[in-house]
């Protein structure tokens, strides 16, 4: 805690300030600047650091539609893409300012430079960057409309308005930052960009990149570092890399060029978001020369945002039963306006709610479509699903109308379209079980299972993520493999037959002894309030990554 005060102090008397840069940030449901937990943990840090008096800015695209807006209509999920005025509502101040970045074969598209002042969310300062402005011809417009296209084009272009030009609106804002951090390799050309400006001053490449080092920090947030890899000439002629050349680009990233190999050479330290994630990104990335050093910083949440009123003040049994109780109500009758199903508030309740990707496994409960359905049957358990597969995703997109049929089949099976902030802090009152199945060791982390239980809600997890260092028999459960299988359908096989078996633990407690459910609500809340933060994080993230 000392050390941690002197750094702050330090920083506000030097009038320098950390710049971390997020591909999307989660602050509010009107703002619709995010797609899933990266964004979640951005807008919570925001939150946090205002609170702490921390001397951050955060930088990001102001997307003006967003991920999509998704809806049911008569065979399945719908997509649609509203778009929306920030400046017009308000939420945006224009500063007035524009910086310039070159993007393919037009030198000359201008970023307009806006702010999200304290008071509208009650977060640090929010520096955002649009491209869909007059002044630019229609496809430079086009590259702030949508958060992840299916493009690789359209993805570099927002890569270099993110980077590149995020850089260059912090100075020409005058904002005197002393570290950027960057979030996500998608942030890479932040990195590139203070690079290039030492170079263009005269410093050679050697002698500019231990220098810019000195500036950066990174933080990976997946074990899929192959994903962000692309052809050298196509980055180059999408104006990537101005002043460097051919060797000095594959020196730091390889050919093709991979965003999360150069970012950990561009640092001068990382760290990944957990500390099984730690394991992984070393074991992963043991191949690569003169990266930087990579600690585990676990992450948090933020709990004055996440956490109701009621669970908050609980500390009997009793109380944490009444107070679920009540959320559990306002959840089915949400339910019951958007579905017309009515569901029971004494039936054990299960909820999936997360970004729809692969590896997370919406599937995994009904692995074996007939121990469902007689699960179903039973009457004992009603079973709620949301999220949002990427608008790309066929595969996924599949997987969440299977469910939305299956939904029309069974009483007591709900998805529901539009999960947002709202609807996610909803669940996570309402439920009694929240449900995490990502096939170890592909979670870097997860969030939703920090703000699952500061609500009472017991978690059910596989052995990934942060929440192996979170839950133990006093409070969730637990369940599949320790170590990964070489093959995958062993591995869903194993974590299936432990999933079952876990779920009817569960359900036996929940019925069967109720006084010790909630005994080890209070005990999971109590977990994450002390150990899983966002005020611990962003204390450990001065000390270890900032310092």
């Amino acid at each position: 805690m000392n050390g941690y005060k002197k750094i702050i102090a330090t920083r506000r008397k030097k009038m320098n300030v950390i710049a971390r840069f997020e591909p999307e940030i989660a602050l509010d449901p009107l703002l619709k600047t995010y797609s899933g937990g990266l964004g979640v943990l951005a807008g919570s840090v925001a939150r946090t650091a205002k609170r702490m008096n921390a001397p951050l800015v955060s930088v990001t695209i102001l997307w003006n539609k967003g991920f999509y807006e998704q809806s049911i209509g008569p065979h399945g999920m719908e997509i649609s893409y509203p778009c929306y005025d920030y400046y017009k509502e308000g939420i945006v101040e224009d500063t007035g300012i524009k910086v310039k970045v070159q993007i393919g074969e037009n030198p000359n598209v201008l970023i307009k430079v806006g702010l999200i002042k304290p008071e509208v969310f009650n977060t640090v300062p929010i520096i955002t960057l649009d491209s869909n402005i007059p002044e630019n011809d229609d496809l430079s417009r086009r590259n702030t409309w949508v958060l992840y296209p299916n493009d690789t084009g359209q993805r570099l272009a927002q890569e270099i308005i993110l980077g590149i030009g995020g850089v260059r609106a912090l100075q020409a804002l005058k904002v005197p930052v002393d570290v950027y951090h960057l979030n996500e390799s998608y942030t890479v050309l932040a990195g590139i960009e203070l690079l290039n400006q030492r170079i263009s001053q005269g410093e050679s490449f050697i002698e500019a990149l231990e220098r810019t080092k000195q500036q950066i920090v990174f933080t990976t947030h997946t074990p899929e570092i192959t994903h962000e890899a692309y052809n050298i000439d196509l980055m180059r002629w999408m104006g990537c890399f101005p002043n460097l050349n051919k060797h000095e680009i594959a020196y730091l990233g390889g050919d093709p060029f991979n965003h999360t190999v150069a970012a950990l050479r561009l640092a001068r330290k990382g760290n990944a978001v957990s500390k099984l994630h730690a394991q992984t990104v070393e074991e992963t990335l043991a191949w690569v020369k003169n990266k930087c050093p990579i600690v585990g910083i676990t992450n948090g949440m933020d709990a004055e945002y996440w956490q109701w009123i009621e669970f908050k003040n609980a500390r009997t049994p009793e109380e944490a039963e009444k107070a679920k109780l009540h959320y559990k109500m306002m959840l089915l009758k949400y339910i019951e306006t958007q579905t017309s199903k009515v569901l029971k508030e004494d039936v054990f309740t299960v909820v999936w709610a997360r970004r729809f990707a692969e590896y997370k496994r919406p599937w995994l409960l009904y692995y074996d479509n007939d121990w469902f359905e007689r699960l179903l049957e039973s009457k004992e358990i009603q079973i709620i699903y949301a999220g949002k597969p990427h608008p790309a995703d066929i595969g996924m997109i599949n997987v969440w109308n299977n469910i939305w049929k299956k939904s029309k089949e069974w009483q007591n099976l709900v998805i529901l379209p539009g999960y947002n902030l709202q609807l996610s802090k909803l669940l996570k009152g309402g439920t009694d079980l929240w449900l995490n199945t990502p096939r170890r060791p592909r979670e870097a982390c997860g969030t939703s299972w920090i703000s699952a239980m500061m609500n009472c809600s017991l978690v059910m997890s596989t052995r990934d993520g942060g929440a192996i260092e979170a839950i133990d028999q006093d409070n969730g459960f637990l369940f599949g493999v320790n170590s990964p299988c070489l093959n995958e359908n062993e591995q869903d096989s194993k974590d299936f037959a432990d999933l079952k078996q876990s779920l009817l633990l569960a359900m036996d407690i929940f019925y069967k002894a109720k006084e010790k459910w909630y005994q080890m609500a209070l005990a999971a809340k109590k977990r994450v309030i002390e150990d899983f933060s966002t005020e611990k994080m962003l204390k450990e993230y001065c000390l270890f990554l900032y310092k």
